[in-house]
């Protein structure tokens, strides 16, 4: 779904673009609305980028291109979606837009499909109905469990917690053991429908499920540490990181945030755990050791090269099959596919067009993201996506008044145009996408520095004035700050210490947490002693 902003936006180009057609609609053209468009393209590497398989009509199966391109040299005896479908059970819960996981995901995996019955992890809102509480709407339940996750809690404090947490130990058991396997292959699919063939605009992609188990684990892990089983709860810690590393290898960007979205669980989670002052010097070493060694998640970049490129150029020819509606329905509807008059508008502007000319300009556009993102210096990749970022909106202005002037023009700038109001609308996604990565991996840098802060108290019985007195011992270099080039902001407290990064505006709030000013601020921080648990 995309924003209101671009959604807004789509709207008043397709006003733009029915104002043309209506203007100079002639009613006998009306008559014949069941007529397809009659798409015209090259199927080959500088057009289709892929060249099969095919779907009905000859057009690129682009889901079944990405699976193939994915599960190379995955088993399901070394991939752990597999582990993790047996935990989830046969439905895996509620899937996007209600499409359910069927049968031929479960076969394309490599697996049986999970019996009905059977000990799968169970919602956080289904013991709160078995305890007869009302359910949580999502924020709440979202807010509730990450808080859970971020601080030590106890059984006798929450005990309808504490029943979720016991009664989802098998789960646990399975997802403790898809962590250690080496591949992770998650089919995609689209879902069966009685509509027109909408191709991996569709797509179904089960693995953000993932995210629950981990946030379980995270809270999981901070029971045991109120009960004092530290490794126990280093365990859950060190699992949660190692799902994370797997899932982001998925074939999507959806992989890529829910594998980020879980490594910040660890992260917050671990850094509660090096607060406890009973927690022993020799669990801190293992943990910074073991943290070491373990692979790097994956990035944008990838994903952007494969996935994200083969839904361009699907969409293009999903244009050329079906309509300007495949837009409209990008950007969250506004326009009625089925009205006599859209029919109209699509046989009009999309008949027997020759597609290749923005087939051509695409896969070279999506070259130089995947240049600007795979940049390994942040100043210098800042730089360039900021250049594309620049592009789009200056082509965004210019088509709100060439627009109508390029559709009229002629066949091939019709086209031309299509695809400038496809990269108007999927390119912005990509750039917020990267901002989500870049504050994942300062939320690492910073707990090198929790670990190395821990360290340091252990031995002197209280924080450094600066970090530099953590180097050689505790830390062999100073991680910076991702956002600004420079030093994090640091400063010994009374009780302890703040750290924080000046987050992806650059500018310094102070070291406040977005849950103090939400949206206002996004400074990321780190605070020890825990700040008191303030219940709502």
């Amino acid at each position: 779904m995309l924003s209101r902003r671009s959604a807004a936006w789509l709207a008043m180009m397709f006003l733009i673009m029915g104002s043309l057609v209506f203007a100079a609609d002639d009613p006998s053209k009306k008559a014949d609305v069941q007529k397809k468009p009659k798409a015209q393209f090259t199927i080959s590497k500088e057009t289709t980028y892929v060249t099969g398989p095919l779907r009905e009509g000859g057009y690129i199966d682009y889901v079944a291109a990405l699976n193939e391109r994915m599960k190379q040299g995955v088993t399901p005896e070394n991939n752990a979606m597999v582990l993790l479908v047996r935990a989830l059970g046969p439905a895996m819960g509620p899937a996007p837009k209600g499409a359910k996981v069927t049968d031929r995901y479960f076969k394309a995996l490599g697996c049986e499909v999970p019996p009905e019955e059977g000990k799968y992890y169970r919602e956080f809102n289904q013991i709160l109905k078995d305890s007869q509480k009302p359910a949580m709407e999502f924020d709440q339940l979202w807010d509730h469990l990450r808080r859970l996750a971020g601080r030590p809690w106890s059984r006798k404090e929450f005990p309808v917690e504490a029943r979720w947490v016991d009664g989802n130990e098998e789960c646990l058991r399975l997802v403790y053991l898809a962590s250690l396997q080496s591949d992770f292959y998650s089919p995609v699919f689209t879902p069966h429908s009685t509509g027109y063939n909408r191709g991996i605009f569709s797509m179904v992609n089960p693995t953000d499920r993932v995210r629950d188990l981990a946030q379980l684990l995270s809270c999981r892990a901070m029971l045991l540490t109120q009960e004092g089983k530290y490794p126990e709860a280093k365990q859950d810690i060190l699992t949660c990181h190692r799902l994370a590393r797997l899932v982001s290898r998925g074939a999507t960007s959806i992989d890529l945030l829910a594998g980020e979205a879980i490594e910040t669980y660890a992260v917050e989670t671990a850094i509660a755990w090096l607060g406890q002052p009973m927690l022993p010097t020799n669990l801190i070493l293992e943990y910074q050791r073991e943290l070491a060694i373990l692979s790097t998640m994956a990035k944008l970049h990838d994903k952007i090269d494969g996935a994200e490129r083969f839904f361009f150029l699907d969409t293009i020819l999903l244009v050329a099959q079906n309509g300007f509606k495949v837009l409209e329905q990008l950007a969250g509807g506004g326009v009625n596919g089925d009205a006599l008059g859209t029919k109209v508008m699509d046989l009009l502007l999309f008949q027997d067009l020759d597609w290749n000319p923005a087939l051509k300009k695409a896969n070279p556009w999506y070259d130089r993201l995947v240049a600007a993102f795979k940049n390994t210096d942040h100043n210098e990749r800042i730089r360039a996506t900021k250049e594309l970022e620049d592009e789009i909106q200056l082509l965004r202005k210019k088509l709100a008044t060439e627009l109508m002037g390029r559709i009229a023009e002629s066949k091939e700038s019709r086209v031309l145009a299509t695809y400038d109001m496809t990269r108007c609308l999927l390119t912005p996604v990509l750039l917020k996408i990267q901002i989500s990565a870049d504050q994942v991996e300062q939320h690492q840098r910073h707990l090198q520095l929790a670990i190395a802060l821990a360290l340091y108290h252990r031995e002197k019985g209280l924080y450094p004035e600066k970090l530099s007195e953590l180097i050689p011992k505790c830390l062999s270099t100073i991680p910076l700050d991702l956002f600004s080039g420079k030093d994090v902001i640091y400063f010994r407290t009374a009780k302890g210490y703040r750290l924080y990064s000046v987050g992806p505006n650059g500018k310094d709030d102070g070291g406040v947490k977005d849950d103090e000013y939400p949206h206002k601020v996004d400074d990321i921080v780190v605070e020890m002693p825990l700040p008191e648990w303030k219940k709502k």
